[in-house]
């Protein structure tokens, strides 16, 4: 499993509504391959589905309260008004999990992280050949501190790779290793990872 960044986002509804495809121009064929993933959520399933399965209404309004709400918790200035974390862990092609399994991936990634008492949620994609799920984390905790997540891209890889191991999934290769021996800073590192990647 691979750990991607996303960065932190300030406005909720439209990353959430682009994750449940829930957008202007998406189709009822798109949502049919997104499912909810509650994470610590109280929110219900956005997608209302018929006996088929089959999507037939997505509603994210519950979701975007819910992280509206968590702002309302936090005191001082930190984090200059961009509190939700957005990033993805993606299967490798071979690996395949229900949502229901993939949920429990996520919840044991988050307890890696020390990110568990946070709220959360993912949106597990199936519309590529590899699962991945795009994970909603909100960084204002119920008493009040937002976390500090700076640099937390490599506690995430590990994280990833020890969730990996426990679930029997493949470990995405450390991207680290391509740059051992490299005279770059760990910040130009990750530019040149990120570059690499688009």
């Amino acid at each position: 499993m691979e750990h991607q960044d996303h960065g932190v986002r300030k406005e909720y509804k439209n990353t959430i509504d682009y994750n449940a495809r829930a957008s202007a121009g998406n189709d009822l064929t798109d949502q049919n391959k997104v499912a909810f993933l509650p994470g610590t959520s109280f929110s219900a399933d956005p997608f209302t589905r018929d006996e088929d399965g089959n999507v037939i209404a997505v509603n994210t309004d519950e979701l975007v309260a819910e992280f509206r709400n968590q702002d309302l918790k936090r005191k001082g200035k930190k984090g200059g008004g961009k509190y939700m974390n957005h990033f993805s862990l993606t299967l490798d092609h071979k690996d395949s999990l229900t949502p229901e399994q993939f949920n429990i991936v996520l919840n044991d990634f988050m307890k890696e992280m020390k990110w568990d008492n946070s709220l959360y949620f993912a949106l597990l994609h199936s519309d590529k050949q590899h699962l991945h799920a795009h994970v909603h984390h909100h960084l204002v905790q119920d008493n009040s501190k937002t976390l500090d997540i700076f640099r937390h891209y490599e506690k995430a890889v590990n994280a990833a790779a020890q969730v990996s191991k426990k679930h029997g999934l493949k470990v995405a290769p450390d991207p680290y290793e391509e740059l051992i021996g490299t005279s770059t800073s760990l910040g130009k590192q990750a530019k040149i990872m990120k570059k690499s990647k688009s």
